[in-house]
């Protein structure tokens, strides 16, 4: 799907019936590290937190959540960017700038 689709951000949850969370967020970044993905999970436990956090995960989500949490997650997703984007911008503004001195 990711070949055919170029999602911004994933939401995954981490217990699925062929892969886990945490192999649909390996594939993802070894596809684009640059896409947002957000884990979510009913089952959490510290360690699952902190290795999707450690491949890359942009945010880690109890089950059940409020929707204002989920809104929350996807904004700060973006942001993010949001940031990449306009930091790519002035990095090239910024070789040109050295380029015409």
């Amino acid at each position: 799907l990711l070949t055919g689709f170029q999602p911004q951000v994933v939401i995954t949850d981490m217990r699925m019936p062929r892969e886990s969370g945490l192999t649909v967020l390996r594939l993802v970044k070894q596809h684009n590290p640059g896409i947002e993905v957000l884990v979510m999970t009913g089952h959490g436990k510290i360690e699952e937190a902190v290795e999707a956090m450690k491949l890359g995960a942009s945010d880690f989500i109890l089950k059940p959540f409020e929707i204002t949490q989920m809104l929350s997650a996807v904004k700060k997703c973006f942001d993010r960017i949001t940031l990449r984007l306009e930091n790519a911008e002035l990095q090239m503004a910024n070789r040109e700038l050295q380029r015409l001195n």
